[in-house]
This record gives C-alpha cells, structure tokens and sequence, in this order.
C-alpha cells in the first residue's frame, strides 16, 4: 500500500491509503488530462465519462500496452474506468464492475482484427472477454480485464455476448 496525505489549512493532515496498483490519483490525474498513461493510450480515453476520473491499475495498464505493442494496430478505447456512480447510470454490473477497478476496458474492433485481439489478449492473461460484434461496425466492441478469479462468485476466464 502506498500511503498518500493530503495537508490541510491547518496544521493537521490526513492520510489517504490508496492501493499501490492506482496508477493515477485523482489529484495527480487533473494534472495529466491529455497526456499519455502508456505510449498509446491517454489519460483522456481511459478517464471516466461521468466524474472524468482515472484509476486504472497499473499492472493492468502494462499489460494492455503490451498487448497494443503486439498487436501493432491502433486500439480505440471506448470506455476504461468508470466510477461506481457512472457505472450504475451506464451498465448492469452495479457500483462493483469491471470497469470500475480499472482493470477493463472497451475497444472499438470488429471482424477478424477482433477475434485475432481477442487470441491475443487471451494468451497474454486476460481473464474476461465480453462480445459485442452486431449492428454498425463503428459501435462494435470487445471487453478485456484482468479480474481474478473467484469461485462461486466471478468464474474467470469468462467469455459472453451482449
């Protein structure tokens, strides 16, 4: 755990604990709006379309550059993190989603680039791979996290179609 304090007015801080794999603080985030997290995607793709905040994890943000590296083609980010009040506006999982531990994202892709991102993302130790492949191309997507495994309650790795 990485503590991180804040300094009051006063003479008295407060400690925040933050989990050591949050890769962008909130505070540290409003100075980065723009700028890159890896060398591919940004703070602003991956940033919560409702608050604007940013947390993802950064082992998961190094896995996905590894995985951009590798597939060596563009990747739109459609959505990255969400914060548990706009994941309840935004999705069936409620306030405890995937996204909302910034270890998921949603990326723009169809047709054979999907499935070849898809094998990719798998053998790289993606653990949930969520389809959406109908309709216009320009709203197809596929989820990726890293989530683990946990019996009874999270199967991974887990595949479905929206």
């Amino acid at each position: 755990m990485t503590n991180l304090s804040k300094q009051s007015g006063n003479d008295s801080s407060k400690q925040e604990n933050c989990d050591r794999r949050t890769f962008i603080s909130t505070a540290i985030a409003t100075l980065l709006m723009g700028r890159y997290i890896t060398s591919n995607f940004t703070f602003n793709e991956l940033a919560c379309r409702g608050s604007g905040e940013c947390k993802m994890d950064q082992d998961y943000m190094e896995l996905l550059q590894q995985l951009r590296t590798e597939f060596d083609r563009p990747m739109v980010i459609t959505s990255g993190y969400r914060s548990p009040d706009y994941n309840i506006k935004v999705s069936k999982t409620g306030k405890h989603g995937p996204h909302t531990t910034g270890r998921a994202v949603d990326v723009l892709i169809s047709g054979k680039d999907a499935v070849r991102l898809f094998a990719m993302a798998q053998q790289m130790g993606m653990t949930g791979f969520g389809w959406n492949q109908k309709g216009p191309r320009n709203k197809r997507f596929i989820h990726l996290d890293n989530l683990p495994n946990i019996d009874g309650k999270q199967p991974r790795p887990h595949v479905w179609t929206y």
